[in-house]
């Protein structure tokens, strides 16, 4: 299977996904199921964008900040409307990892110059 065909398989699945968990919550109307859903929806577009846009487009950095401001505000705001303690693990973890993201993207070149 190519490599093309392979990413769009998997963005697919993580758009449905997502949209099988909104819809899952509205059902049941469980909040903290909706907020995961649009979470994955999210998840998805960004993933999308990493692998198909020019990652010196400053559209892509826009877009990719605008996604990451929408998912985080998505899992506050469902954590102050709900009190879900997964939504307060989803945001600690979120944040950690974005921590870690822009720690390791700002470090590493560094360490690569001095070796």
């Amino acid at each position: 299977m190519s490599e093309s065909r392979r990413i769009w398989i998997q963005a697919v699945i993580l758009a449905l996904l997502g949209l099988l968990w909104l819809v899952r919550g509205f059902i049941n109307n469980d909040f903290a199921i909706m907020i995961v859903g649009f979470s994955l929806i999210f998840g998805a577009v960004s993933f999308t964008l990493t692998n198909y846009v020019i990652s010196g487009s400053k559209v892509k950095r826009y877009a990719e900040i605008a996604f990451l401001v929408a998912s985080l505000g998505i899992m506050i705001l469902g954590y102050i409307l709900s009190g879900a303690l997964i939504l307060m693990i989803f945001i600690a973890l979120t944040i950690a990892l974005l921590m870690l993201g822009f720690i390791l993207s700002y470090l590493l070149p560094k360490i690569r110059r001095e070796i």
